[in-house]
């Protein structure tokens, strides 16, 4: 995982990147997933939502280390991701009455079933 400082309104955030999960479903009609957390670095239980209608989904070939962009419709049940992801999203997942939506800032595709 990196950490890395993005700027905010007043004071900056922590942007976490390269948290694993894996797709468990693709919702194709309102462009979301439902994933789990991998390795259990963020201490996230369950199932949770992606919304991904307005966010980058990226791949990168680990051979060629070419980096593109990919559609939604390239993710399947089953593919592991990295995610990108502000602490304060991720913080809001762990309260209780949380309602399992995380808000990500990208998406690169781990699994690599797409090269060229």
């Amino acid at each position: 995982m990196v950490l890395a400082f993005a700027g905010g309104n007043d004071k900056e955030e922590a942007l976490h990147l390269g948290y694993n999960f894996r797709i468990l479903a693709v919702n194709s009609e309102n462009m979301s997933l439902t994933v789990e957390d991998i390795d259990g670095q963020q201490g996230i239980e369950g199932e949770i939502i992606i919304p991904c209608s307005d966010i980058p989904i990226m791949y990168c070939d680990y051979k060629t280390q070419e980096v593109r962009e990919i559609d939604f419709s390239d993710l399947t049940a089953g593919d592991e991701i990295l995610i990108t992801a502000y602490e304060k999203d991720l913080n809001a997942l762990t309260e209780e009455d949380s309602n399992k939506i995380l808000k990500v800032s990208q998406i690169q595709l781990e699994t690599q079933r797409l090269s060229n």
